[in-house]
């Protein structure tokens, strides 16, 4: 049974929540962090991607009336009553997460959406930011969406997309913090220079250090090590017992510009056209030509001859659209 008082008051100060798009470093980062002797960590809860998101979903759903009237939870407690809960559940859930550590670090990608409600619920918690070069970002995106990853994202307007909605959101959450509550890294720098950027952030967190314990944890997590993922591994303590494991590749060359030699000229042109729509405010997810495309096929009920013949039209049409797009863009 939850001891409602012995968690009510519980502001989670000794807790770090790493947040940063998908693929942008946040696992090497997690175990850089959580080698430090005071600090616990593990796999990716979902915590509030899954749970807590799912109460507060269903919550304000049935605030709304339906055909019969108001149903549900809301018919029972008032809004704080119910957030009181909400917060004593996600306390008690982080409380048996730490177990005995004097600090934990938690990382699950699509807590990116739900920072604001880690506010609500932990207010001394601190955020880490990791960002990454969006190039080298989108390049990894597709290359373990092809592989093992459910992010889906197999094309480079897709993996833009995905990168931009966990940046946006990151960002828009960011007003939320104070500068002793919320920090960015530079995945660029961190690779570089690991040592002195790591030590920042053992003093951003309130972490005890030294030069020799620095370089023992810096030394223990090598990218070189990583990608051998023996030394990534955690251990499960719940009803899943043993320890977590990773897909072959999971870490890659983990390097700086790892997008210039995977993606061809023709990627790499368009990768950069696009970002830089993002940048000027005009990214679409999805090309407008192609949606069209989808409605006129869609209207036609045929499986026959005709629909055959508007896909074969449709496709050289939309090759002939990029190449000329292509040609205007480098002036040929």
């Amino acid at each position: 049974m939850i001891d409602i008082e012995k968690y009510k008051y519980y502001q989670g100060e000794n807790l770090i929540f790493i947040v940063g798009s998908p693929r942008s470093g946040t696992t090497w980062l997690q175990k850089l962090i959580g080698s430090h002797p005071d600090v616990g960590t593990g796999t990716e809860s979902d915590l509030f991607s899954y749970y807590i998101s799912a109460l507060n979903r269903y919550w304000n759903i049935q605030k709304q009336p339906t055909g019969r009237g108001y149903m549900g939870l809301p018919t029972y407690m008032s809004e704080d009553e119910f957030q009181t809960i909400v917060k004593v559940f996600a306390r008690s859930v982080m409380n048996k997460m730490i177990n005995n550590s004097k600090y934990f670090v938690e990382k699950t990608p699509q807590h990116a959406f739900y920072i604001k409600d880690i506010k609500k619920c932990f207010p001394e918690a601190k955020i880490v930011h990791m960002i990454r070069d969006p190039r080298d970002v989108c390049f990894s995106i597709i290359r373990v969406s092809k592989d093992w990853s459910a992010i889906g994202a197999t094309t480079i307007r897709k993996a833009i997309a995905v990168w931009k909605k966990h940046i946006d959101s990151i960002n828009d959450s960011r007003k939320y913090f104070s500068s002793n509550h919320f920090l960015e890294i530079q995945y660029s720098t961190l690779f570089s220079n690991t040592p002195e950027e790591l030590s920042r952030i053992m003093r951003f967190i309130g972490l005890e250090f030294d030069d020799s314990l620095v370089k023992e944890i810096v030394n223990r997590n090598t990218i070189e090590r990583a990608k051998k993922n023996d030394d990534f591994r955690f251990k499960l303590r719940g009803v899943i017992k043993g320890k977590s494991t990773e897909p072959a590749g999971f870490i890659n060359t983990g390097g700086i510009g790892s997008w210039e030699k995977g993606f061809n000229w023709y990627q790499r042109i368009w990768l950069q056209y696009l970002l830089k729509k993002v940048s000027e405010g005009r990214f679409s997810e999805r090309a407008r030509l192609l949606e069209i495309t989808h409605k006129v096929l869609g209207s036609i009920r045929s499986n026959g001859f005709l629909a055959t013949g508007l896909k074969v039209l449709v496709k050289v049409f939309n090759y002939h659209w990029q190449l000329f797009r292509f040609r205007k863009l480098l002036k040929l």
